[in-house]
């Protein structure tokens, strides 16, 4: 049986791999004070420290599919329950594959170009493919799919520095924090309670709890510009049970329009002319005059003022300026290290 003791973030791991152990080896249920008694992990603390650790162990188990039965230890009494997993319930069928089979298996683990992954994928195959049946011993998982026109091999890459350790904190259900440079923006201290990783259209993405604004984020793992450090004991983080990653995405995704408010020099503006709602001059036209534009595409819109931004006098919202500043401020540096 494993062991493990102190302050270990994997204990848990540990603890709910030798209470499957038990269960799954045992011809009869087995009482809690049996349980406790065979895990040395149950027996320090107090009979309640032990009932919520063993409820709370329960019913992580079962949420990973472990389906743990409550019957009578004794048939012929129903005065004390006992509990265990039937083998039978719990192992998987016979896997058998065929040889086409087996060659797409090989694609998609050479698909992983990321290392942490490629190792686990690669003996993933290797399991399989040794049980193979005799039939296809000569389909080779290595060997290249012939597709016509086709001579590149796709490859999931993920930003290494980030996605292992982002990986290893969800495991742990453990806080972190990284530093995040948005677009436009210089790096900023981000303290998030990771909840899921997520690839779409080739990017990574990380979601989870912003603490410092107490609400729900996505963050691209290719906009961690250093370190992710893991903060508090295992199991802190709790996910919702109504989270969907995707549904959060493509939320995030949608066009958010902008209503931008801008007090231009006279004639300035340049293309956002063409495209503004409304114009109108100041009480003195000689000050200038003021542009109302209605954008969905926020980055752009930042972009197109940040390129006229001697002829703006005034921004609004302040959120816009302050985008606007930073990709000014950004251009300056690059032109500095030039």
């Amino acid at each position: 049986m494993v062991t493990g003791r102190g302050h270990d973030p994997n204990l848990k791991t540990e603890r709910l791999l030798n209470l499957l152990i038990a269960l799954l080896h045992t011809r009869r249920p087995l009482t809690k004070a049996e349980i406790r008694r065979a895990m040395p992990e149950y027996a320090e603390g107090s009979t309640e420290a032990f009932d919520r650790t063993f409820e709370r162990d329960k019913a992580d188990l079962r949420a990973l599919g472990v389906p743990i039965t409550t019957a009578p230890v004794d048939a012929g009494f129903d005065d004390e329950e006992g509990y265990r997993v039937d083998p039978a319930e719990y192992a998987l069928p016979e896997l058998v594959v065929d040889a086409d089979e087996l060659r797409l298996l090989g694609v998609a683990a050479r698909v992983w170009g990321q290392a942490s992954l490629a190792g686990a994928a690669r003996r993933a195959l290797q399991k399989v493919s040794a049980d193979a049946p005799e039939a296809v011993d000569d389909a080779d998982p290595d060997a290249a799919v012939e597709e016509p026109g086709v001579g590149l091999q796709p490859v999931i890459r993920t930003p290494e520095q980030a996605f292992t350790p982002l990986r290893e904190a969800i495991t742990a259900r453990r806080a972190v924090t990284f530093p995040y440079r948005r677009s436009g923006s210089e790096p900023t201290l981000r303290r998030v309670e990771p909840w899921s990783l997520l690839l779409r259209r080739g990017r990574w993405y990380v979601t989870g709890h912003d603490t410092d604004r107490d609400a729900p984020r996505i963050f691209r793992l290719d906009r961690i510009t250093g370190p992710v450090r893991a903060h508090g004991r295992a199991g802190a983080v709790q996910v919702p049970a109504d989270h969907d990653p995707s549904a959060l995405l493509t939320a995030h995704d949608a066009p958010q329009t902008v209503e931008l408010r801008l007090t231009l020099r006279p004639g300035g503006g340049g293309s956002l002319r063409r495209l503004a709602d409304a114009i109108e001059p100041l009480p003195d036209p000689a000050q200038g005059e003021v542009l109302h534009l209605r954008e969905a595409d926020r980055s752009r819109v930042v972009g197109q003022v940040a390129e006229i931004a001697p002829e703006v006098l005034a921004i609004e919202p302040a959120e816009i300026r302050e985008q606007v500043v930073d990709r000014w401020r950004a251009a300056a540096g690059t032109r500095e290290e030039d």
